[in-house]
């Protein structure tokens, strides 16, 4: 069996088994515009490009988080015997300093499988190495996902119990206390009168007693005065007696 049959054998059991992601190209079908993918109308050798992607049960089977890459494989005439040349047309969601380590990965394996059919082995480093990488990047985003759970209920922890007491918080909230303490007591007093008491009036008026003793007799002669008023003794009364008697007084002196 000569290098074309068994390069031609190997694609037919590549197509079985990647029938979606496997696709020959040749000059018809490839786009002239594309050179990653370009088939030049006089170049006869084996050349097709393969989509390799991480297994969804590395992410847990969840499909939006699958890493899926493009190569291109081209067989020399000489393959298997020689390895064949593989490109990566498109990193997918590996991040772009990974390019180079992928094609190393998929390099090393063809090496490793020169003389014997080689694209399968390719395809298996390359899924493991994938698969590699969607596992850490799910574990970081679990890990992510842990924290910011824990953080927020920290948070609600927090706002029940309010904040915990430890010497350095004591220290700011004493100085603050005393701060404020000390602004009160300067403060000035209030001028607002306040009542006294009846103790508080006799200490501070020792003169209640005799001024109690005037108002008394103050009472009396308004009282006298008033009962004068109601008996008709007025002051006008009082002045026509006098009046008369002076009269009578110069008569008898005459």
């Amino acid at each position: 069996m000569d290098r074309r049959e068994e390069q031609q054998i190997e694609i037919d059991s590549l197509l079985s088994i990647y029938p979606d992601e496997l696709t020959v190209l040749t000059s018809e079908n490839s786009d002239p515009e594309i050179p990653e993918i370009a088939v030049d109308p006089g170049d006869e050798r084996i050349q097709f490009t393969l989509k390799i992607s991480s297994s969804e049960a590395a992410v847990g089977n969840s499909a939006g988080s699958v890493i899926t890459t493009l190569w291109k494989f081209v067989f020399p005439d000489e393959y298997p015997d020689v390895a064949p040349e593989i490109r990566l047309i498109d990193p997918g969601e590996m991040p772009p300093d990974s390019k180079d380590e992928l094609s190393k990965v998929a390099d090393a394996a063809a090496q490793e499988s020169i003389g014997m059919a080689s694209v399968f082995t390719v395809v298996s480093a390359v899924q493991d190495y994938l698969n590699k990488h969607a596992e850490d990047c799910l574990n970081r985003f679990k890990e992510m996902s842990l924290r910011a759970k824990r953080e927020e209920e920290e948070e609600e922890r927090r706002k029940i119990e309010g904040t915990r007491v430890n010497v350095e918080s004591f220290i700011v909230w004493k100085a603050k206390f005393d701060a404020e303490r000390t602004k009160k007591t300067k403060t000035p007093e209030t001028t607002a009168v306040k009542r006294l008491t009846g103790r508080q009036m006799f200490e501070q008026n020792t003169n209640l007693d005799s001024s109690d003793q005037q108002l008394m007799e103050e009472g009396e002669e308004c009282a006298d005065i008033d009962e004068r008023e109601e008996t008709g003794q007025g002051d006008d009364d009082f002045d026509r007696e006098l009046f008369e008697q002076e009269l009578l007084n110069e008569e008898n002196d005459n």
